[in-house]
């Protein structure tokens, strides 16, 4: 991907450099020949209007990944409890993918006692859900809002133990997608 971006900025600015040549050569054989003729110097607007182009194949090309960067991301395979990816932090924040129907995300966290943790699912491009099993494996808590709505947990832990989130599809999605989209966990401690 970045070679194809690569290429077609070189293309761009190829044409521009190219036009400017022209417009330097229309401007010596008016020179030399004498003739007066009006040319508008167009290399301001032009440039500005590539500069929009390229901003735009670039949102194109690049899409808008940026939001996903900077965060911890989930280990595929993590689609049981026995390859969960694990975290051990208070707070902090993960990416992932859910890329088909039957795709899981469970990741397992150390939750200490005598905390409320917070947990959300957001910047959602699907209908996913996002479920609290403890070690046992029983649901704790769990968060199925409609469509693209933030999922949030709120869980009073007693004592400190691992427990386990989970992300899939939403079981009452009617679909033909076959790729379900990337998402934000964020976890928080009180």
């Amino acid at each position: 991907m970045d070679i194809f971006f690569k290429y077609v900025t070189i293309m761009i600015l190829r044409g521009f450099t190219g036009m400017m040549e022209t417009q330097k050569e229309r401007l010596y054989q008016e020179e030399k020949t004498g003739e007066m003729h009006i040319t508008i110097n167009t290399s301001g607007l032009v440039g500005k209007i590539l500069v929009c182009i390229l901003s735009f194949l670039m949102v194109l090309i690049v899409g808008c990944d940026s939001i996903y960067s900077g965060f911890q991301q989930e280990e595929e395979p993590n689609d049981s409890y026995e390859t969960a990816t694990e975290f051990q932090m208070s707070e902090g924040s993960w990416t992932g993918a859910v890329t088909t129907r039957d795709d899981k995300d469970y990741f397992k966290v150390y939750l200490a006692g005598e905390f409320t943790y917070r947990f959300r699912l957001t910047n959602l491009q699907n209908d996913l859900t996002l479920m609290l099993y403890n070690d046992s494996p029983e649901v704790v808590e769990s968060s199925t809002n409609s469509e693209l709505l933030d999922e949030n947990i709120s869980v009073d832990v007693a004592a400190t133990d691992s427990y386990y989130l989970l992300v899939e599809v939403s079981s009452t999605l009617d679909t033909t997608d076959t790729y379900f989209g990337k998402y934000i966990l964020y976890q928080s401690r009180e």
